[in-house]
């Protein structure tokens, strides 16, 4: 091989890795971006829900919120959404767990996947393992039956 057969396949190597690290980063950029609005989403979700719980001294109804969702065009950014009213009872607590959605924003940095709103209107991510944990012990039998029948 001659010198410059040499520097064509440096050049070239060059290229390919510069090409994959742009990908890489514009992956995570893009699943970074995704994540922000769906954490800006449920925020905006959770304080409508706490407004109505308010005013009204209850929680809204899932047509409400499937209605709002709609009309603050957020219903892609939460992909399956799903509202544990119907579970909450007098005698849950505020980090009981209210609403929740799965999201697909992978990202290298971030491995969190569930995005959540408490009780109390607090919204966070969380691990997908810590929250399936955390909702199976919140979940009473009646609702585990549901989820199942639903499936």
């Amino acid at each position: 091989m001659n010198k410059r057969q040499k520097i064509i396949i440096v050049k070239l190597a060059v290229v390919v890795a510069v090409t994959v690290l742009a990908a890489i980063v514009l992956m995570n950029l893009k699943a970074a971006g995704l994540r922000r609005g769906a954490m800006r989403a449920m925020t905006s979700l959770s304080a409508e829900i706490m407004k109505y719980k308010k005013n009204n001294i209850s929680l809204p109804p899932e047509e409400y919120l499937d209605r709002l969702m709609r009309d603050m065009r957020i219903q892609g950014l939460l992909g399956n959404f799903h509202y544990r009213a119907l579970w909450i009872t007098a005698d849950s607590n505020d980090r009981e767990i209210l609403a929740y959605t799965e999201t697909d924003y992978h990202s290298m940095l971030d491995k969190r996947d569930c995005l959540v709103i408490r009780l109390d209107g607090a919204v966070e991510w969380m691990d997908k393992g810590e929250f399936y944990s955390l909702l199976e012990s919140q979940q009473g039998p009646i609702e585990k039956q549901t989820i199942k029948l639903g499936e």
